[in-house]
């Protein structure tokens, strides 16, 4: 990320621990918690650099690599839009997914995402009905998968192997960019499941990919792949925090 993580921790820490409103004190002294992993360095990397929309996968890891996986009280989506949206707007890399400039969160979009589906979302995109059909069998797949037991490239080399079928396509530009956008975040995300948020098996086993958290991503990529990070990121936070 373009700048420094440690001040983006910092925030993070803040934001999660800081907000009476909306939940107690939470621990953050979790030893290296906000060092962000290089995962295009990584001996197993969830990145796929042929994906021209790799950077929202990349930047949706990132991200939830800062925060602390916790439960809280009382959780509500608007808390972790807000925090999410404090955090991620420090980035110039975030902005750049927002070319027209990124609008916070409406209640009118939480709303929607909470009672959408897979399908709905993507009905509202410039995807073709092949193209609905086929990713949303990519993502069942996806959601599917037993991470507890199988090793992440199972899952890997079937997306990357969607992605360049995509890319050899005769798809717009525009319907590339919600499909491989989608796609990265998935790939990414499935990978902060398969590996513990990043940190190495066992790490964090709190964090699940969900089907809420690729119908988000499917939601707010109509409007950027910024939005697509953060509607992602929150459902799958609030999913966790909320959970038993």
């Amino acid at each position: 990320m373009t700048k420094n993580i440690f001040l983006l921790f910092a925030l993070a820490v803040a934001l999660f621990s800081c907000s009476p409103d909306e939940q107690e004190t939470v621990n953050t002294t979790t030893a290296g918690l906000g060092e962000a992993q290089d995962y295009k360095k990584s001996a197993l990397s969830p990145s796929n650099p042929a994906n021209p929309f790799d950077q929202a996968g990349l930047l949706h890891n990132q991200i939830l690599d800062l925060l602390p996986i916790t439960k809280l009280p009382n959780p509500s989506l608007s808390f972790f839009y807000n925090t999410l949206e404090d955090l991620a707007l420090q980035d110039n890399s975030f902005l750049a997914l927002a070319p027209g400039g990124y609008l916070p969160v409406t209640p009118e979009q939480a709303n929607s995402i909470g009672t959408t589906t897979l399908g709905n979302a993507l009905s509202f995109t410039t995807l073709s009905a092949a193209s609905r059909t086929s990713l949303e069998n990519l993502v069942n797949t996806i959601v599917a998968f037993d991470y507890d037991h199988k090793n992440y490239n199972e899952i890997y080399e079937p997306i990357v192997a969607y992605e360049s079928a995509i890319l050899a396509s005769s798809l717009s530009p525009q319907e590339l960019n919600v499909i491989l956008t989608i796609t990265s975040i998935a790939r990414y995300a499935a990978f902060a499941q398969s590996t513990g948020k990043g940190k190495g098996k066992g790490r964090d086993k709190d964090w699940r990919l969900s089907m809420g958290n690729i119908t988000a991503a499917s939601y707010g990529v109509r409007e950027s792949g910024a939005k697509a990070i953060i509607l992602s990121l929150a459902s799958g936070l609030f999913e966790t925090s909320s959970a038993e």
